[in-house]
Order: C-alpha cells, then structure tokens, then sequence
C-alpha cells in the first residue's frame, strides 16, 4: 500500500509540474499575441496617417497646379 501511495504521488507531482509548465507556456504566449497585437495597432496607425498625409499631399499639388494654370 505505501508504494502505491507513493506512486500515486510522485504521478500528482509530476501531473502538477507539467500543469505548471503548461500555464507558463500559455502564458508566455498570451504575452507574445498581446505584444504582436501592439505591434500591428501601431503599424495600422502609421498606415493610417501615412494615408491621410498622402492625401493632405495630394490635395496640396493639386491647389499648386490650379495655381499655375
């Protein structure tokens, strides 16, 4: 009975170390998409204001051109 009991044991222990392992694992990469999401946030408003100031650009030329007809 105290070898089963310390087989058992060890098995919880060991369940319990890759439950830990796995949490971690998880959480690192909760981390890692949290961090990629910022990262895409950002790039889409420098996509964003790259495109308005094309624009603002845009409508500048063309004031310019009417200017010179």
């Amino acid at each position: 009975f105290y070898r089963e009991k310390q087989k058992l044991i060890r098995s919880i222990r060991t369940i319990e170390k890759r439950l830990r392992d796995a949490t971690a694992l998880a959480d690192e990469s909760r981390k890692q998409a949290d961090v990629y999401k910022e990262q895409s946030e950002k790039a889409g408003m420098r996509v964003r204001n790259m495109k308005r100031r094309e624009e603002e650009l845009e409508e500048e030329v063309t004031q310019m051109k009417q200017r010179l007809r």
